[in-house]
């Protein structure tokens, strides 16, 4: 069950980058432009100030022909995602046999989140670092039990990744 709540996140909010069409503006037009100077000169631009995770993560749909449609479809794949983070998280916080209703539950409210599919429509870094802030905590939740040192590690891992991609996310 939880891989079909996963697919309806993808599904809606692929749907919606795909209905509604937006156009990069501000920070988001940058991430662009940054990954499109990254793979035609092999180096960022000397002038590039944010963090690089997500220029890094959108470089290789730019190498590989994809334009701004692609680079959207990604995110929107990113924020799907997080819907199993948070199954996970809220399996792990419920207790006793509601737990699978509970995260059942949770998982369905981050598919069907009306904010959480539109901001699909723009790239930027908010939906992926933030996904990777629900991976962390799920790691932890998960692993903090047995095995403490390997649970700090994987958060530790997990929310620099979503530091790396936007520096105020954790």
């Amino acid at each position: 069950m939880s891989l079909a709540v996963v697919a309806l996140a993808i599904a809606l909010r692929v749907a919606w980058v795909l209905l509604v069409p937006t156009k990069p503006v501000g920070d988001f037009s940058m991430y662009v432009e940054s990954a499109q100077h990254l793979v035609e000169h092999g180096a960022f631009d000397p002038e590039y100030i944010y963090m690089p995770g997500y220029v890094l993560l959108i470089a290789p749909v730019q190498a590989l022909g994809g334009g701004w449609l692609a680079t959207k479809l990604v995110g929107a794949v990113l924020g799907g995602l997080g819907a199993g983070a948070v199954i996970g998280v809220a399996r792990r916080l419920a207790e006793g046999m509601r737990a699978k209703a509970v995260a059942l539950a949770a998982g369905l409210l981050y598919a069907l989140w009306p904010a959480g599919i539109a901001v699909t429509s723009v790239t930027g870094t908010a939906m992926p670092a933030a996904v990777l802030v629900l991976v962390a905590a799920y790691l932890l939740l998960r692993f903090a039990p047995a095995r403490p040192m390997l649970a700090a590690i994987l958060f530790g891992v997990a929310t620099g990744l979503a530091a790396y991609l936007r520096a105020i996310v954790v």
